[in-house]
């Protein structure tokens, strides 16, 4: 599952990737907006 938070508010982007997939999604996403990663990679 990607979950994208920002304080308070959530949203769930994909639901049933496996790890490397939804990790590599995560990566994507923030690059996209401009954000670091919150995770260990």
């Amino acid at each position: 599952m990607v979950r994208l938070r920002r304080g308070q508010r959530s949203v769930i982007v994909a639901i049933g990737l496996r790890r490397p997939d939804a990790d590599r999604l995560a990566s994507q996403v923030a690059e996209l907006l401009g954000l670091s990663p919150s995770w260990p990679q």
